[in-house]
Parts: structure tokens; C-alpha cells; sequence
């Protein structure tokens, strides 16, 4: 059976293809455009009136964000949203401040800005070769000032490796100045004059120990018996209770009943003026 053509079908279609164009409006305000006033972004293709993507830029530029997204790829959340160029900012008439914020994000993408604390000046470096590194160098002419980036600490060249706690350069120093530290509690001590047996007075350790060799000799003894038979078999068999030859020609004044004891030397008596410095002990 033959079918008839619809009639008011064609006659509908016909009435919206008479319908004229309507002007392109802005995705922001929402008011028609026209084509002289209008901006159009690629490759995503949204419009805007001009006053309003400039509203848009500059607002960006004072939250100190680059690059400005098309605002309408925003709103949609777009994957690869259209960023504004500086060209078409340029269009929609950019002041001399916001063009020198734009500069100033846009070299924010590949560097860091720096202050030097000694020449108190500031510089950009490499942001990649900033994140990388552990010590900072000023690169102004004439500094050379180097600091830790972490603890912005100074840090001399040729010094010892730093750490941020200090503890490096301690043990330098301590390597230094034959500084050494106590087997329990780690108190470093440094040894003036006397002999190499040496009583920790730091609150609750009261170890006795060997300066010679930083070893332990009794810890807490329990009686002056025990401290000395522990000191003499410590410096019988290893170690010298005097390591350094001038503590027994010149020991100080005072000293002879208090470095002996631990000896175990019996019937000490002090030199007489005109023989100090040939012998310490008379048997």
C-alpha cells in the first residue's frame, strides 16, 4: 500500500529553517556580541565579550595563577582545558603592572627567586637545579655566599660536611681538638693533663673508662677495691695510664696521691723542689 507524504512534517521543517541566526553571546555575562567585540579562544572555541575575559585575566593574575584557563573548559572541568595566550591578553589591553605580574609567574615555571643574606640582594635559578641541590651558592657577582637550603645555615667552603643538627661539624671538631665522648652517656670530654683513666660526671652515668682507647672499665663500681682492681687490670694489659709523656715529667700540682692511687703504688711520696720533672714517684 503506497504511503502519503506528511505534510505538516515538511511544513515544520520548513519553519525552522526560515528562523534567522542569532548573535553569538558570552559564555560569561550571557549577553549577545557582536563580532567586533567579541574573543574567541582556540582550540576549544568558547566566546567571550572582551570586558569580561579581561575581568578574567585580571583576576587571575592578582591570585598569582598562570597559566589562565578558558573559563568556560573550567567550568566543565575539561581534561586539556584551552589556556589564554599572552597574545590575546595583549588584544584585550593589559596595564603595565599586570603585564610585569605575567612576566613575573611566567619565569615562577622555571626558576626560583633567592635572597642572598649576606649581599641582601636577590637572584633566579633553575628550578630543577634548586629542587636538586642541598647547598645554595649566590649567584651575584662578587658573593659567594653559600647556605644550607634547608636550615639556612652558612656553610664555609672547605669546612667540614654540614648537617642541619650540628653533629657533623661536632665530630670535626672533636677530631680536631682529640675530643672524645663517653662510652655510656656519650658526653664528650676533653682531657686537659693527668692520666688516661677518666670518671664521667654527667648526672646518672658515673662510668670509668680509658681515654686512651675509649673503652669501658667499670661502670657504677660497687666499691673503691672494685674501681682499682678493675683500672689496674684495664692499664696492665692494653692500654698506659699515662699516654702522654709530659703528664709524668710535668703532672700539676697536687696530683701525685690522686693519679697514683689507681695504681695501686704503695709508699708515694712527692719529689723534693730541686728534682721536679726528673722523677714522679720514689719507691
Amino acid at each position: 500500500m503506497p504511503r502519503r507524504p506528511i505534510r505538516g512534517r515538511t511544513r515544520t521543517l520548513r519553519v525552522v529553517n526560515n528562523i534567522a541566526p542569532t548573535t553569538p553571546s558570552c559564555a560569561i555575562c550571557l549577553d549577545d556580541v557582536a563580532q567586533a567585540e567579541e574573543e574567541v579562544l582556540q582550540p576549544c572555541g568558547h566566546r567571550f565579550c572582551r570586558d569580561c575575559l579581561k575581568t578574567h585575566v585580571s583576576q587571575t593574575l592578582e591570585a598569582g595563577k598562570l597559566p589562565i584557563s578558558c573559563p568556560s573548559c573550567s567550568a566543565d572541568a575539561a581534561e586539556d582545558p584551552t589556556s589564554v595566550s599572552r597574545e590575546v591578553a595583549n588584544k584585550l589591553g593589559l596595564t603595565e603592572q599586570q603585564s610585569k605580574r605575567w612576566d613575573e609567574l611566567d619565569l615562577a615555571h622555571f626558576s626560583v627567586q633567592i635572597e642572598c643574606r649576606k649581599c641582601n640582594r636577590s637572584a633566579y635559578v633553575d628550578k630543577a637545579e634548586y629542587s636538586a641541590a642541598h647547598l645554595i651558592l649566590c649567584p651575584l657577582p662578587g658573593c659567594y655566599h653559600q647556605w644550607c637550603k634547608t636550615c639556612s645555615k652558612t656553610v664555609p667552603f672547605g669546612g667540614p660536611k654540614h648537617d642541619c643538627e650540628g653533629m657533623e661539624e661536632l665530630r670535626t671538631l672533636m677530631r680536631q681538638q682529640g675530643w672524645k665522648p663517653c662510652p655510656t652517656c656519650k658526653t664528650n670530654t676533653e682531657k686537659l693533663h693527668g692520666c688516661n683513666h677518666i670518671t664521667c660526671t654527667a648526672p646518672g652515668c658515673n662510668t670509668h673508662w680509658c681515654y686512651a682507647c675509649g673503652g669501658v672499665i667499670a661502670i657504677n663500681p660497687r666499691s673503691a677495691r672494685e674501681q682499682h682492681a678493675a683500672v689496674e687490670q684495664h692499664f696492665s694489659a692494653s692500654c698506659r695510664l699515662f699516654g702522654n709523656p709530659r703528664d709524668i715529667m710535668y703532672p700539676p700540682m697536687g696530683d701525685f696521691e690522686r693519679l697514683a692511687r689507681p695504681m695501686g703504688l704503695p709508699g708515694m711520696r712527692r719529689p723534693p723542689p730541686h728534682r721536679r720533672g726528673a722523677m714522679l714517684y720514689e719507691m
